[in-house]
């Protein structure tokens, strides 16, 4: 196995204080919350695509139809996630977007429970 290309504990130190600030300076922009979140993942795909391109070429290969169909609707619902909650902070406070926002393991426990009848442990709460 190699050595990744950067320390994945400063990758998850980066990515939580990229999410932390993002609220703010989407708060801070002037335009309108659709071009914000098209934005916002125009450049995720241009930071990420390289390093993919580099590093991933055998996974690439291995894509079927299926996946990049799963893809897709992934991305159809991230866009929703981001057009609904941008269009949010133009509604109420950073900090009540976010709170709603981060409140989606709560909607995950409550649906897992309702729709597929799944246990609630104390770990799980946890």
């Amino acid at each position: 196995m190699s050595q990744p290309i950067i320390n994945p504990y400063l990758a998850v130190l980066l990515g939580v204080l990229a999410a932390a600030f993002s609220s703010i300076f989407t708060k801070a922009a002037e335009a309108p919350p659709l071009i914000i979140a098209f934005y916002r993942m125009a450049f995720t795909v241009l930071l990420l695509a390289p390093v993919t391109l580099v590093t991933g070429r055998r996974e690439l290969r291995a894509v079927t139809l299926r996946d990049v169909l799963l893809a897709c609707g992934a991305g159809i619902m991230l866009s929703l996630h981001f057009a609904t909650w941008v269009t949010s902070l133009n509604y109420t406070s950073i900090a009540s977007s976010t709170v709603l926002v981060t409140m989606q393991p709560l909607f995950v426990i409550a649906g897992g429970y309702l729709f597929y009848k799944e246990r609630i442990t104390c770990w799980v709460l946890l």
